[in-house]
């Protein structure tokens, strides 16, 4: 898309609302492509403190820090209710984050390809016709 914007002739042969179509659907792409990469993004913490990881022994980075024992303990002896309903949810709540990214990015790239596509389409034709009437 950079190549095609930075040719002389497709720019100059564009007037400007189709110029800014163009643009805007290069922004468009890159602002869906920015969303991608927030949704598939791991958000994993580097470090937790023991008080994070007291109680906690149902999302894997709490049970990275314990031992099989531990873990074991916990299961056995903790109400393993009130803990699977809070991680339920907190990653519902990621989950949903998640998906409205990307089905955002999905429409961003969508409105994105119609916007380069008009001017590119109205470039081929009018480049077409031009061809056509020379003898």
């Amino acid at each position: 898309m950079v190549a095609i914007l930075a040719q002389t002739t497709f720019r100059n042969s564009l007037n400007h609302s189709q110029f800014a179509l163009f643009t805007l659907g290069i922004a468009s792409i890159a602002c869906a492509m920015y969303l991608c990469v927030l949704a598939i993004r791991p958000r994993l913490k580097s470090h937790r403190t023991s008080s994070q990881i007291e109680g906690h022994f149902i999302f894997f980075g709490h049970l990275t820090a314990q031992t099989r024992a531990e873990i074991r303990g916990h299961l056995l002896s903790s109400d393993i209710l009130i803990p699977l309903v809070n991680q339920l949810k907190e990653m519902s709540d990621i989950c949903w984050r998640k998906h409205k990214r990307v089905q955002w990015s999905i429409n961003l790239f969508v409105v994105g390809l119609v916007l380069i596509g008009i001017p590119c389409l109205i470039f081929m034709l009018a480049d077409h016709f031009t061809d056509a009437k020379k003898p």
